[in-house]
């Protein structure tokens, strides 16, 4: 996890899905997330599975994402459901991470 945010470039944006199987709104996320890495080029999205990084942390919190560029944690967002419904789809996700500066609006072509 350490390498996989400090050893990207300082201009790229790291988004980190923390998650936990069998959670129906982290796999929604995850799946999201794949979608919005086809468009985003320029953004590192990984995950990192909760009780493998810190055993007693709480799934309640989940699913949550942090952002880091230039090895710096910009944003956190724990229970993402809170801000996002349990309803949400793909342009939700991007307009969330739009709305709180982590990613750029793409331009349309």
């Amino acid at each position: 996890f350490i390498d996989f945010v400090e050893k990207e470039d300082k201009d790229v944006i790291v988004i980190v899905h923390i998650y936990e199987n069998n959670i129906k709104a982290c796999e929604k996320i995850h799946e999201c997330l794949e979608d919005l890495a086809k468009k985003n080029v320029k953004v590192k999205f990984g995950c990192l599975q909760s009780s493998k990084a810190i055993s007693s942390f709480d799934v309640a919190g989940l699913p949550a994402l942090l952002c880091y560029k230039g090895n710096k944690l910009l944003e956190a967002h724990l229970r993402l459901t809170e801000d996002l419904g349990n309803d949400f789809d793909t342009d939700d996700l991007d307009e969330f991470l739009v709305r709180h500066h982590v990613i750029i609006p793409q331009l349309a072509m």
